[in-house]
């Protein structure tokens, strides 16, 4: 990581340290694993901070999943007119879908239609150009079918990853990459214990601010220890050679503002406190939190935009009449 870049690092080890030295946790606990504390730490990121950063209008995670569309594209669902939404993709909250032709010269904007009127809708077995779709719990179908050739992609916003332990078991740096295909790439990887062949993966960025380069990629061969196929061109990774792979929907990286680094470890050591029966510790670590919160909310709200006050001059020949000064 650049030397000028690690200040502003927020890693899942710092979350650990933090919160065992708040809540006075040992690190040789049985029952506060660091598995399990970074779990507690996930859910104040999903349910206190997240939720308010998106109030705030600020933090909203998106990201965007491109999927080529080949002749493999029949699919369990309706012959192949439906692919899976992303693990980390928020009900409801996908914002574009666009499709790209064969050539990809041409990019048109999908419209959305309720599933109600999908009847009135060409049926999903024609094959072409989609114009249209629609949402189907964790599924989206197209309309027409999507004809080999082009590119389907999802814009959404989604959730934070959950956190896990920079370990090779969970995190694997991105070694070497050659295109296997057109669509595909053959990478080499410092992950133990997998991946395995349809398995999910997440291609991170390993300095701050740990941006996803692709995420949700399918593994679709895993020849030997440390070597897999995924399913993205190889031009997608062109200039991320320190990047890192991850599971698919984790991270060892917080991806929130740094300025949420006390009220969320402050959070968590209150939930972990009122496990504990700590309720004195509880409720003070539970009110610096909801402070801090509020502390950082008011700084990321924008500012409030007042009209200009007018600049009068009380000398102006203007203000004067009849030898005397209007005030």
């Amino acid at each position: 990581m650049p030397a000028d870049r690690t200040a502003l690092s927020w890693t899942s080890a710092q979350v650990l340290t933090d919160v065992r030295r708040k809540a006075s946790l040992p690190t040789t606990s049985t029952d506060w694993t660091d598995a399990v504390v970074l779990r507690e730490a996930t859910d104040v990121l999903w349910n206190f901070a997240g939720w308010a950063l998106a109030q705030g209008g600020e933090g909203r995670l998106l990201d965007s999943l491109s999927r080529p569309i080949t002749s493999a594209l029949t699919g369990p669902f309706t012959a192949g007119s439906e692919l899976m939404l992303p693990p980390l993709a928020i009900a409801a909250s996908v914002e574009t879908v666009t499709w790209t032709n064969a050539e990809g010269q041409i990019e048109s904007r999908l419209s959305r239609i309720d599933p109600a009127d999908q009847a009135t809708y060409t049926t999903p077995a024609s094959e072409g150009s989609p114009v249209c779709y629609a949402l189907l719990g964790d599924r989206i179908r197209f309309y027409p079918r999507p004809s080999s050739g082009g590119t389907v992609r999802i814009t959404y916003q989604r959730r934070h990853p959950e956190l896990v332990t920079d370990t090779t078991a969970n995190v694997g740096a991105l070694n070497t990459f050659v295109a296997a295909t057109s669509t595909t790439t053959t990478i080499t990887h410092g992950m133990t214990g997998g991946p395995a062949v349809g398995d999910a993966l997440d291609v991170l960025v390993s300095y701050y601010p740990y941006a996803p380069v692709a995420t949700n990629i399918e593994v679709t061969a895993a020849p030997s220890p440390g070597n897999a196929t995924i399913s993205i061109p190889v031009a997608q990774l062109t200039g991320f050679d320190t990047a890192r792979i991850v599971k698919a929907g984790t991270s060892p990286y917080v991806h929130f503002p740094l300025e949420l680094r006390t009220c969320v470890v402050e959070k968590t050591a209150a939930n972990i406190l009122r496990t504990l029966g700590d309720m004195q510790g509880m409720q003070a670590a539970e009110q610096s939190a909801t402070m801090e919160l509020a502390r950082v909310m008011q700084m990321l709200s924008p500012r409030s935009k007042r009209d200009k006050p007018k600049a009068i001059n009380p000398f102006s020949i203007m203000r004067s009449g009849m030898g005397r000064w209007r005030w």
